[in-house]
């Protein structure tokens, strides 16, 4: 939930929720948005956007639009938005206590590949922002290498800059550390540390036109 606070969509923006899932992101920033402007909800997998339809219709939002695509072959003429919203496949070792059988999924072979599909995904999201737009990376992992590492690669390869963000949830009571790592636009939540699951956050704004 921390997403929508973190991203703080306008009410009258188009917003891109890429990974959208059974749209409890999409849901949330709908409601913070009033139900106001749009946000397409980007979703590979029909069973999960039949669920995140039924959950918009439960809830009575209208201004979700949900699309099957593959983040990676989305239009190319799509309209740029105001914000974006990656929550990029990770290996899940954040929320390893309530998935406990993700354990036996993973390998080490499937861990070493995700950050080079996590910077693809990005580069993509990347595309899809206005000049000055805000773009959201989440995972549900602490492993540097799919967070910190992709994040940086990243910046070394397109014209953004972290953006801090620690105002933007200054109700949840962080530790010094965790603070700091706010205010300089990143934040990884450790399993049980603030009675939550382990996530991992970089707000990152595009550069304007020179």
């Amino acid at each position: 939930m921390l997403a929508a606070a973190i991203l703080d969509p306008p009410p009258a923006g188009l917003i891109y929720d890429l990974g959208a899932g059974v749209g409890g992101k999409s849901t949330h920033m709908a409601e913070w948005m009033n139900n106001q402007g749009r946000i397409v909800a980007v979703e590979l997998h029909s069973h999960k956007l039949g669920l995140l339809k039924a959950n918009c219709q439960r809830l009575g939002i209208q201004n979700v639009l949900p699309q099957q695509s593959d983040i990676l072959n989305l239009n190319p003429d799509l309209p740029l938005a105001e914000r974006v919203l990656l929550d990029a496949p990770c290996s899940g070792w954040g929320v390893l206590n309530r998935r406990a059988d993700a354990r036996w999924r993973l390998n080490q072979e499937t861990v070493k590949t995700l950050p080079e599909l996590q910077f693809k995904l990005l580069q993509a999201a990347a595309g899809l922002l206005k000049p000055d737009g805000v773009l959201l990376y989440s995972t549900c992992t602490i492993n540097p290498a799919e967070n910190e590492q992709v994040i940086a690669q990243f910046l070394k390869a397109a014209p953004f800059e972290l953006q801090g963000f620690a105002q933007k949830i200054g109700f949840l009571p962080l530790t010094a550390e965790d603070s700091e790592m706010a205010k300089r636009g990143y934040l990884t939540l450790m399993p049980g540390r603030y009675d939550c699951d382990g996530m991992f956050y970089a707000l990152l704004r595009r550069k304007g036109y020179e």
